[in-house]
């Protein structure tokens, strides 16, 4: 039975559904009912700060979601979970709520011995506030509202396009702290009644035993692109379905996805700001995009602009993704016009990283790009200040670089650090004084 995440506690389900599997265990409704209700509880008796949230383990992350709504608190989803990253929120006045350890109390998710909510009211889901942080255009972290009607509204179409596949186990290789992970892996399952992994499978390696009894894998190019060699299923094992997105998938990759998996991924286009907008099968190459029912796409002056039930207001919304419209109402992409890129399935701002650099002791000057190599690597052109030079003289390339990339990580997420780097004099420019990308990529070649 599908429940909406506003009744999902309030209806509530048979106490031994089958609601997560962690190491093969099976964790019920039950157990999570009253996870739940012990956390809101706690929350409650707290103090009444918006609280960060953010668990390796997706029962831990589902639980804190649904006792942050309970409890009245605005939820905030960091835009990664860096140390650095998650200091400066909380400077904010932000609380943490992480892998079971509430901060304030110290109380895990799982203590039982405070007497938890026993009749929690039906959420208002256009009152329950949500805070997600993604790395923005203009360097700074971009800080989007959603109220917990928009997700609602996307889960219901999820259900609607795609609530008649099998119960299976839902896996991913994806974290369920970004949008889609999170709507995907968590969210919809709980609302479809559908179990999912707790963990995150980050190979192929580690996601084939659950294939054995079947699954519906949620994923991304990334992991879509770099198939084992030796990896394949039988028949029998082939997933009930496989979902992609963060970032176009290239058609030979989804003909690969075909030989490994059985099954061609279905392609979901769209960002935090607007939820989903669209979907593809590539049978062909170029497949072109396909507007979910309730999403209006448009073009203004080249780039795409949508209406949907899953934004904030009925006005539209105008993205940075370059698009040409088909006559059939689909459209083709066709790049970006900031300087927002996908590496690896994660948003990555070349400006942040260019700022954060900026800024840095050692060095006067930078350019961040993307190379069009096989990997889309991440580089980076450095030019360096006189202590910059010495420190680098002395611990040589290897040593220096690995020095600012400890320092990236405590900033940024793995995805986000550079892979190659170039010391120059001068970051090079045309006569006009601009950066041309051609001439930038050929410090590389």
């Amino acid at each position: 039975m599908f429940l909406p995440l506003s009744l999902l506690l309030t209806e509530g389900r048979e106490p031994g559904h089958v609601v997560a599997i962690r190491e093969g265990k099976d964790l019920t409704f039950e157990k999570f009912q009253k996870d739940v209700f012990d956390l809101s509880f706690k929350l409650q008796v707290g103090s009444c700060e918006p609280v960060i949230l953010t668990a390796k383990d997706s029962y831990v992350f589902a639980v804190g979601f649904l006792a942050l709504l309970h409890a009245g608190r605005l939820i905030v989803l960091p835009q990664n979970d860096q140390p650095k990253t998650l200091c400066s929120l909380k400077q904010k006045g932000f609380q943490l709520l992480q892998d079971g350890v509430y901060e304030s109390t110290g109380a895990e998710i799982s203590c039982s011995k405070v007497p938890g909510v026993k009749s929690p009211k039906i959420l208002d889901a256009s009152v329950c506030e949500l805070e997600f942080y993604t790395s923005g255009s203009t360097g700074a972290p971009k800080k989007i509202c959603k109220k917990l009607d928009q997700l609602e509204n996307e889960i219901n179409i999820l259900e609607d396009y795609w609530g008649d596949i099998s119960q299976d186990v839902v896996v991913a290789t994806v974290s369920h702290q970004h949008i889609y992970g999170m709507l995907f892996k968590v969210l919809w399952p709980l609302c479809s009644g559908r179990p999912f992994d707790t963990s995150i499978l980050k190979t192929w390696g580690s996601l084939q035993p659950r294939l054995e009894k079947g699954c519906m894998i949620v994923s991304s190019p990334s992991h879509l692109s770099r198939f084992p060699e030796a990896f394949q299923v039988e028949d029998k094992q082939f997933p009930s379905i496989v979902f992609s997105s963060g970032g176009p998938l290239s058609y030979s990759a989804a003909q690969k996805a075909v030989l490994h998996l059985g099954c061609l991924p279905m392609e979901i286009f769209g960002s935090t700001e607007t939820g989903g907008i669209a979907y593809r099968q590539q049978n062909i190459d170029k497949t072109p995009w396909t507007p979910f029912k309730v999403v209006e796409v448009g073009q203004e002056e080249g780039a795409l602009r949508v209406r949907s039930p899953y934004l904030s207001s009925e006005n539209w919304y105008k993205t940075n993704d370059l698009i040409s419209i088909l006559i059939n109402g689909q459209f083709i992409l066709k790049g970006r016009n900031d300087r927002i890129v996908k590496v690896e399935g994660k948003r990555v701002s070349l400006l942040q990283i260019e700022i954060f650099f900026v800024n840095h002791s050692l060095v006067e000057d930078t350019s961040v790009l993307i190379l069009e190599d096989e990997r889309k690597s991440l580089a980076c052109i450095v030019v360096l200040n006189e202590n910059g030079e010495s420190l680098r003289a002395k611990l040589g390339d290897f040593r220096f670089c690995r020095k600012l990339r400890d320092e990236l990580s405590e900033w940024f997420e793995l995805e986000s650090l550079p892979r190659r780097w170039r010391f120059v004099k001068q970051v090079p420019e045309n006569s006009q004084g601009k950066r041309v990308y051609e001439e930038l990529c050929a410090l590389f070649d």
